[in-house]
């Protein structure tokens, strides 16, 4: 009956797995929901065809009909049935953590079959969400239990934005090496870019989301932190990292070993060679630069930091890093 009324190019198993992949990340559900099922709608609808136009067109009800059709269809294709136990539970979860309109919620009432997709990856390492789904379908613990067992992160419990990578990078690290882990915490890290994208990012996720933010900004970026506490919920905190940026309170030991490590015999990075009261990558840039060593790269030198962190060694967590991840416990 379906193959009467419409022609659809089925999904293989790698397309329906990054569909239920992108609609479960941690994005906004009303622009993740609308990205996933006008690209699906417009590339495996074959007849009647459907652009991205005429999609924009089309009531919630008619989307999520289309959108049941040809994830029953392409299922059909690989031998598989769709139970549908799994949708109503993850919708939930967004819910918990975004303040979602009514449009989206009716949106997001389409049947995905996420435990048939994540079977089709049975034998696969997958990302964090997808990990989470794999033991939400297999398990009778509740979503927080399978987080702080498994370690899969979601479903996000606070969320922080920060400047740049290195952050992102080494944070959770660092909060490791102190015994408490980001990822069993369900605790996300955005890096936004700067610090003026740090506050257009807070002012759109403030009104947009339900769990704590803890907002992260460099010293030269107390204007942009003004603006945000003037909209700081109660649940949600601002730190400012007083000494400059993230890596003017990295411990000098520790830089000097990465450097080390990284160069090996081609350059020995000194005590001397780190001056005190400066801003810690422009004198790393002018190392870099004066020794012929390329251009200093931030992502790039995080990872370095990362490569010679001891989680046995406390010493390689600063005080004042001490204090955000204190924070951010907290919060």
């Amino acid at each position: 009956m379906l193959q009467e009324k419409l022609k659809i190019k089925p999904m293989n198993i790698q397309e329906l797995t990054l569909a239920v992949d992108r609609l479960t990340r941690l994005k906004f559900p009303e622009i993740k929901y609308n990205r996933v099922f006008r690209e699906i709608i417009s590339k495996h609808l074959l007849s009647p065809k459907i652009s991205f136009k005429e999609y924009d067109k089309l009531n919630e009800e008619k989307i999520c009909s289309l959108i049941e059709m040809i994830f029953d269809y392409s299922l059909e294709f690989q031998n598989k049935k769709c139970p549908y136990l799994l949708y109503k539970r993850v919708v939930e979860l967004d819910c918990k953590t975004f303040l979602i309109n009514e449009q989206t919620k009716k949106l997001m009432q389409a049947k995905i079959p996420y435990e048939t997709i994540i079977e089709l990856n049975q034998d696969k390492k997958l990302p964090q969400n997808l990990e989470f789904l794999r033991q939400f379908s297999i398990t009778n613990l509740t979503p927080e239990k399978i987080r702080n067992k498994f370690k899969t992160k979601f479903p996000i419990e606070k969320l922080v934005l920060a400047e740049g990578i290195t952050e992102e990078i080494l944070l959770p690290k660092f909060a490791k090496i102190l015994n408490y882990d980001f990822d069993e915490n369900g605790i996300a890290i955005i890096p936004a870019g700067g610090k003026n994208q740090v506050a257009k990012d807070y002012l759109e996720f403030v009104n947009r989301v339900n769990v704590p933010i803890i907002v992260l900004l460099d010293a030269d970026a107390k204007p942009v932190a003004q603006t945000i506490s003037s909209k700081l919920r109660s649940i949600d905190k601002l730190i400012l990292i007083e000494k400059g940026e993230f890596e003017d309170i990295l411990p000098a030991e520790l830089i000097e070993k990465a450097i080390n490590n990284k160069f090996l015999n081609l350059f020995k990075l000194s005590d001397t060679d780190l001056q005190p009261h400066t801003n810690r990558v422009k004198n790393l840039e002018e190392i870099y630069r004066i020794n012929g060593l390329g251009e200093f790269k931030k992502a790039e030198f995080a990872h370095d930091i990362d490569c010679v962190l001891s989680l046995q060694n406390k010493n390689h967590v600063s005080e004042e890093i001490k204090s955000i991840i204190e924070e951010i416990k907290t919060a």
